[in-house]
């Protein structure tokens, strides 16, 4: 129903997986006009969101377990970090 619903919007301004959503923008004159977008369907298809589980305005966060930002998608630091603490194996027996 999602998919459908912003279908036009999907790549464009937004990604959506189930129902998470991420409103994106190249440049913050058209986030306004992007997310206006996004509630006005919302709104018409009589869908509600939860202001808790909301960001607005935000220049990078966690979407699906990964950090969004202008550079792009990169892993979220807080999950690789103990993979980058680890020491290498020194003998091959460690490995």
């Amino acid at each position: 129903m999602v998919n459908t619903i912003f279908s036009d919007q999907i790549g464009r301004n937004m990604e959506i997986y189930v129902d998470d959503m991420l409103v994106k923008s190249k440049r913050s004159s058209e986030h306004l006009a992007n997310l206006e977008e996004t509630l006005q369907k919302l709104e018409r298809s009589l869908l509600c969101i939860n202001p808790e589980k909301c960001s607005f305005g935000v220049t990078s966060g966690i979407f699906l377990g990964f950090m969004i930002s202008e550079r792009g998608i990169e892993l979220n630091p807080d999950k690789i970090e103990a993979i980058m603490q680890m020491e290498a194996p020194k003998s091959y027996k460690e490995m």
